[in-house]
């Protein structure tokens, strides 16, 4: 049974068909499952208790289901659609839509329009269409879809699946195990708290891992993939991106492309994969690895280790204690400041490579130490060991001093027996002693000056 009092509607107890007229209504379905069409102007319905269905029109109508499972149609308009309880289903179609699904599982599709789409408590589908429109998952599991538009994405609580579709959009997946895919476009995406797994689009895109455990995946483009808080893995996929570690113990692979591959404050390992890239270790002990291309490699603060793979490559020696194996290629050492005691590995298949130190040739001192060669900064801890130098029996590194001059391979011998017969200098000394003297020299001699 259906009252009407003016512009205004009352279904009552049972299962009513109401068909308001063009006026501004005002529509109650009551209890039972009602079937309502709120037609032109600009309607206010309630379904009230019962699983309803609710047709807008043209006019911007406010729509909600109250408590049942309802199916409600926004029609034309800028309508505000709320499910209310139980498990519903929106429809905005045209116009700059408000869809809210309340408690329960609900499906919410935006149509057409710069629409809002939220999903409540329950595990919600939200579904976006053309324009820039704006998801809030809410709490529970939920998923949702853009489309063209530049959208912006609120998870909220749960573990979500986003698909931002095409578009430049933003996208946050809030509390939970998130796993959001960035479409089509340059996006922005923040992991939120949890362990959330990104992958990029086809665009220039920069992605967060912020809190948890994160997989990263930049794919086409040019990327931004930084790994916030916890163990983190990094791909950079095609394009020269750029990626940074933080505070876990992170894990970066660079892709195609010439990247930037950055430590952070854990134990990171780092591979450069295919393309001219550029390693920073920065703290931690870190692992770095390159491939074919012309790589640059700096070691940070902790203990780090280098293999530079094929490829003429410069590594530099920073603080710790490294060891750096340059591969095949005609690599450039350097070593500057406060370096640590670092080690290059030698091989028979390594190339003739160069090793420059930021101290004159005076300040450094040769020793043989096995069979290795051992050069230390006098009156510093700072040494350099190269690996089986002397079993090689060929040269395979070119050792110049800050001046550009260059210690001969055949002087090498002679200047290591003739330094064991000294004491080695101890820490804090500037410069030799003049009872040192004799070694002047044949210092001198063993050092070729350059020709520039």
């Amino acid at each position: 049974m259906t009252m009407q009092s003016g512009n205004n509607f009352y279904g009552g107890s049972g299962h009513d068909n109401i068909t308001a007229n063009a006026a501004n209504n005002i529509i109650l379905g009551g209890q039972g499952n009602d079937t309502i069409y709120a037609l032109a102007g600009n309607d206010e319905v309630n379904g009230n208790d019962g699983n309803d269905i609710i047709y807008g029109s043209s006019g911007a109508d406010s729509l909600k289901g109250d408590a049942g499972h309802d199916i409600l149609y926004g029609g034309d308009g800028n309508d505000v659609l709320e499910g209310g309880l139980g498990q519903d289903t929106l429809y905005g179609n045209s116009g700059n839509d408000t869809l809210r699904g309340g408690d329960g599982n609900d499906l919410i599709d935006s149509g057409e329009g710069t629409d809002l789409l939220s999903g409540g408590a329950g595990d919600d589908t939200l579904i976006g269409g053309s324009g820039n429109n704006s998801f809030n998952g809410a709490e529970g599991d939920d998923s949702m879809l853009g489309a063209s538009g530049n959208d912006s994405f609120d998870g909220g609580a749960g573990n979500d699946h986003i698909n931002s579709g095409a578009g430049n959009d933003h996208i946050l997946g809030g509390l939970g195990n998130d796993t959001i895919l960035a479409g089509d476009g340059d996006d922005v995406a923040h992991g939120g708290y949890g362990n959330d797994s990104m992958v990029g689009g086809t665009g220039n895109d920069s992605l967060k891992g912020d809190d948890g455990h994160d997989m990263l995946m930049g794919n086409d483009g040019n990327d931004s993939l930084e790994a916030g808080l916890g163990n983190d893995t990094i791909y950079g996929g095609t394009g020269n991106d750029t990626m940074r570690g933080s505070t876990g113990d992170d894990l970066e692979y660079g892709g195609t492309g010439d990247d930037t591959l950055c430590g952070g404050a854990g134990n990171d390992t780092l591979y450069g994969e295919a393309g001219n890239n550029f390693f920073n270790a920065f703290d931690g002990d870190d692992s770095m690895v390159g491939a074919d291309g012309n790589d640059t490699f700096e070691s940070g603060t902790g203990n780090d280790f280098v293999f530079a793979g094929s490829g003429n490559d410069s590594i530099v020696g920073l603080t710790g204690n490294d060891t750096m194996d340059g591969g095949t290629g005609q690599d450039t050492y350097s070593f500057y400041g406060d370096f640590g005691q670092d080690t290059v590995l030698l091989n028979s298949t390594s190339n003739v490579d160069v090793a420059t130190f930021t101290s004159s040739a005076d300040h450094l001192w040769l020793s043989h130490v096995g069979d290795d060669l051992v050069l230390s900064n006098i009156g510093t801890s700072n040494q350099v060991t190269f690996s089986n130098w002397f079993s090689l029996g060929e040269q395979h590194v070119i050792i110049t001093d800050t001046n550009g001059s260059t210690l001969s391979f055949n002087a090498v011998d002679q200047l290591v027996t003739a330094m064991a017969g000294f004491t080695t200098p101890s820490a804090g000394m500037t410069s030799l002693p003049s009872s040192y003297s004799s070694l002047d020299s044949i210092i001198t001699s063993s050092w070729v000056a350059s020709s520039n």
